[in-house]
């Protein structure tokens, strides 16, 4: 099969600012990933993809201490106890009634 006038018109089509990948050319706005790897943290690459440009050391601190305080820290983390309290309007998970229409005894 042979390349068409249309070939380079799909290309362009899905042409990006975020990356590049090509036959041994593999982009990430406009760094290569082999130069990021071992290099640049994951946070830094977040960064990289979000801002287009890696992060000055204070910015890639912010967002990793973000990043760390948005993981849930088990079924006792506060914000959990609002979402269980907003879910049940505040009535205990264990205080429903009996199963299949029965009233709890």
């Amino acid at each position: 099969m042979t390349a068409g006038p249309q070939d380079g018109l799909v290309a362009q089509w899905w042409a990006t600012a975020v990356s590049r990948v090509e036959p041994g050319i593999i982009e990430l706005r406009e760094h290569p990933v082999q130069d990021l790897i071992g290099h640049a943290t994951f946070v830094e690459t977040i960064w990289l993809m979000l801002r287009g440009e890696l992060p000055r050391p204070e910015q890639a601190g912010l967002l990793e201490a973000a990043l760390v305080a948005g993981v849930d820290h088990g079924p006792q983390a506060p914000s959990i106890a609002a979402a269980r309290m907003a879910a049940t309007c505040g009535v205990g998970l264990n205080s429903r009634r009996g199963h299949r229409g029965e009233h709890a005894r």
